[in-house]
């Protein structure tokens, strides 16, 4: 309620050019690089401009504003919604070894694996949702003190079950 509404830009572009691929090339449908990449690109723009002290991107999305973040001396904060990609794709394997199976190809295509791992590296800070997350980071090589934990919470009084049940 505090925010100006004149201060909120939104751009729904690589979203409804997604969804129109979806439709049009089903089997590219979760080809999210290019559209990400479209939606940096405009951020990193719109950051040439900015007055702000600090930028916080997400994953897959920030390589570009993060550039731009750099050129005007901002600090650059990374939030990453799972755990490093290394220990996903070793918790995988280990799981097909447990059931007998071949183990899954790679979790990221080659291209949003580079860019992840270019993001990780170009941020000041890596924002994380849990203890087994920030571990996997370190087993990832990143220090301690480039992580930040914010678990994911619920206010109890504002979400509870109704009188008599659900």
């Amino acid at each position: 309620s505090e925010l100006p509404l004149q201060k909120v830009i939104e751009y729904p572009w690589p979203l409804l050019r997604h969804a129109l691929r979806a439709k049009l090339f089903p089997g590219k449908s979760n080809d999210w690089l290019a559209d990400n990449n479209r939606f940096d690109s405009w951020v990193a723009r719109q950051l040439r401009e900015s007055k702000s002290r600090v930028f916080i991107g997400v994953e897959t999305c920030a390589r570009d504003s993060f550039q731009a973040a750099g050129q005007r001396g901002m600090i650059k904060i990374l939030d990453c919604p799972q755990v490093h990609p290394d220990f996903l794709t070793h918790l995988l394997g280990e799981a097909a070894d447990d059931l007998g199976i071949p183990p899954p190809s790679p979790f990221d295509s080659p291209g949003l694996a580079a860019r992840k791992a270019e993001e990780f590296e170009m941020a000041d800070l890596l924002l994380v949702i849990s203890e087994v997350q920030r571990r996997s980071f370190i087993e990832a090589g990143f220090s301690p003190e480039k992580l930040v934990e914010i678990p994911l919470w619920v206010d109890s009084q504002l979400w509870f079950l109704p009188q008599g049940g659900a």
